[in-house]
């Protein structure tokens, strides 16, 4: 039998800056996930961006998650032992109309310390039509998540601290007693036994029988990637659709929706239509589409995370609903669970658990 503090399950972005924040911080960790190729975790854009919205508003919470989150990645990509899996940079937002426009001379005026004017907007004409001109969005976290996922995992099986199957619910065993451990038995005869249990599962939360009553709402998003050697990646393009640079040389993520009504999690036909009609007005370089990737997302009603300890089950806890914001919620909320088994310190009002919101 494996014995250890903390039962992890899930290995998207969460699940991942948990168990390294655990471990970091002393705590024996086994991850339990099966791949998931096109989990949201790894078609996400990888963006930390401070503004969000038509009216473009400051993200929850920014100022502090933008600076923790720049750290936590530069310590994981260390520790890893990687070229650094980060950049600033900056987004170029190319209004589609005068109240978009408008909107962001407001931002300025309020002095914002994120929007920004963009001087010889001209050079940027090769690229783009400019009807209603462009602001810069300033600074901007751009994280290769597909890198640090998958040298995660890779370092996570060389440790063998990595159950690589579907976590089955049914076969958890569970006391009301605060201080009975959690065993779990798997259905290949696979023993474990642990302080506790954090489900950071993302959308295999309807799997899950004791958070059934959290209030999930789930989104489908879609992107392509496109090749563009003429476009350049020293920026993040957003128009109705962002074009984000991705991975090396000339490729580029184009994305994303939010549909919340879907009929499955497939890559649709009307996405990449919409996609492919939108470059071929907007975009003015050639570009070659490479593939189409589409995943559910775990978001919640009121747009904040859940983090906590199940109400009846004391020593079962979550991590989800980080929704479209995954990768800069993250950081923070694997932070905020350190601090909370180390320190017994309170999470933020705002993500503890609560079936009503």
């Amino acid at each position: 039998m494996k014995d250890m503090d903390c039962i992890i399950v899930g290995q998207g972005i969460a699940g991942t800056l948990l168990s390294f924040e655990l471990m970091q911080a002393g705590f024996s960790v086994l991850v339990v996930d099966s791949d998931k190729p096109y989990g949201a975790s790894r078609v996400a854009s990888g963006v930390i961006n401070p503004v969000t919205g038509r009216r473009v508003v400051e993200t929850w919470k920014i100022d502090h998650l933008l600076p923790l989150a720049a750290d936590t990645y530069d310590r994981i990509s260390k520790f890893l032992g990687l070229p650094s899996i980060t950049r600033m940079i900056d987004v170029l937002s190319v209004h589609n109309s005068e109240q978009m426009r408008q909107a962001y001379e407001k931002r300025i005026k309020e002095e914002s310390n994120y929007i920004l004017e963009v001087e010889g907007t001209g050079q940027y004409e090769l690229f783009f039509k400019l009807p209603y001109g462009l602001h810069a969005i300033h600074p901007v976290l751009l994280v290769d998540l597909q890198t640090l996922l998958s040298a995660y995992r890779d370092y996570l099986i060389e440790q063998d601290l990595l159950l690589n199957i579907p976590f089955d619910w049914s076969r958890l065993q569970l006391s009301k007693k605060e201080d009975e451990p959690i065993f779990y038995n798997s259905d290949d005869g696979i023993q474990l036994k642990a302080k506790w249990l954090i489900a950071a599962e993302g959308t295999g939360v309807v799997h899950n029988p004791y958070f059934k009553e959290l209030a999930f709402r789930y989104n489908k998003g879609e992107a392509l990637i496109i090749s563009a050697p003429q476009l350049p990646r020293s920026h993040i393009y957003k128009l109705r659709y962002s074009i984000v640079p991705w991975g090396e040389k000339d490729l580029f993520w184009v994305g994303s929706t939010y549909q919340w009504t879907f009929d499955n999690a497939s890559p649709s036909a009307s996405f990449k239509e919409s996609v492919i009609s939108f470059l071929d007005k907007e975009l003015l370089v050639p570009y070659k589409v490479l593939d189409h990737m589409a995943s559910i997302r775990p978001a919640s009603v009121n747009r904040r995370p859940f983090a906590g300890f199940h109400s009846i089950y004391s020593r079962l806890g979550i991590l989800n609903g980080l929704g479209a914001k995954g990768c800069s919620l993250a950081p923070y909320l694997a932070m905020a669970w350190k601090d909370h088994l180390l320190r017994g310190r309170p999470f933020d009002a705002e993500v503890i658990l609560d079936n009503n919101r």
